[in-house]
This record gives structure tokens, C-alpha cells and sequence, in this order.
């Protein structure tokens, strides 16, 4: 069964570390994409001086500020998901300190192009 493997960082250099690493290790691909937190579009809404109702989230987004990135690669074997996920620890350090991110791996039962 195909895995994903996804980090979730705010720390953009070390997520792009993490992601050579990923290739060396076997990855096929790695794909990045930007993140935005909750409260990173609350802040960037209020400091357009405009009514809430008037925004689109599109219009938030561009002037809100890129607070995390999301790491994604998707693989066909489980061992070199674990060995992704251990990567992660090794660039990172402990993620269950604050403020390292998450790192997790989801099952995908059907993929085309893989």
C-alpha cells in the first residue's frame, strides 16, 4: 500500500533539508506547500482596515504572512516511510519539543500515477 508521508513546519529551510534528505533516501518526489495558520489570517484581515465581510479568503492570503510549510512525498513502501519519518527526527530534533511541527504518515489505498 502506498504511504504519504507529511511534515508540517514552520521552519521553511529546515523542511527544504528535510526533503534532499527524503530524495536521498529513495523518494520518488517531494512537493512543498506554503501553510497559513488560523491565527495568521485572523491578524492579516484586521490589519487591511477592511470589513470582514468584504474579504475573500484569496485576499487574506495575500497579504498574510507564510507561517508553515507543508512537506508531502508519497511512497510504495512502508519501510522507507519510517525511515522518512526518522529523517525528520535527525534535521528536527525531538517533535514533541515546541514548535518543531508534525511529522505523520497516512495509508493511501489507490493512486494513479504513482
Amino acid at each position: 500500500m502506498a504511504k504519504l508521508v507529511v511534515l508540517i513546519t514552520a521552519q521553511a529551510d529546515s523542511a527544504l533539508d528535510v526533503a534532499t534528505l527524503w530524495r536521498e533516501a529513495g523518494a520518488p518526489g517531494v512537493t512543498f506547500i506554503e501553510g497559513y495558520g488560523v491565527r495568521s489570517l485572523h491578524q492579516a484581515a484586521k490589519s487591511l482596515e477592511v470589513p470582514s465581510g468584504m474579504l475573500s479568503m484569496l485576499d487574506i492570503m495575500r497579504h498574510a504572512t507564510t507561517n508553515s510549510v507543508v512537506t508531502l512525498s508519497l511512497v510504495n513502501d512502508a519501510a522507507l516511510a519510517s525511515r522518512m519519518l526518522e529523517l525528520v527526527e535527525a534535521e528536527l530534533g525531538d517533535m514533541h519539543a515546541p514548535h518543531k511541527g508534525i511529522a505523520f504518515v497516512l495509508d493511501v489505498s489507490e493512486v494513479v500515477g504513482l
